[in-house]
């Protein structure tokens, strides 16, 4: 895989997590009172926001910081 892909997927499944989470669950459990929603998504969002983290983290340690001397 090229280098930055990993990151630029992780990046793109943690928006959609947050979109999603913001967008749906939190208006179903709060507007309709379906809590369900939001114990699944938060728990979704939390993992893809751990890998975005990780990856970021990772893609820092192999290029470096920029500005760092």
């Amino acid at each position: 895989m090229k280098r930055g892909t990993t990151l630029r997927w992780l990046v793109i499944a943690e928006a959609m997590t947050l979109l999603i989470l913001v967008l749906v669950a939190v208006p179903l459990k709060h507007l309709a009172g379906i809590s369900e929603a939001t114990r699944v998504m938060g728990p979704v969002h939390g993992l893809a926001f751990l890998g975005f983290c990780w990856a970021v983290t990772r893609s820092a340690g192999e290029r470096g910081f920029p500005g760092r001397t």
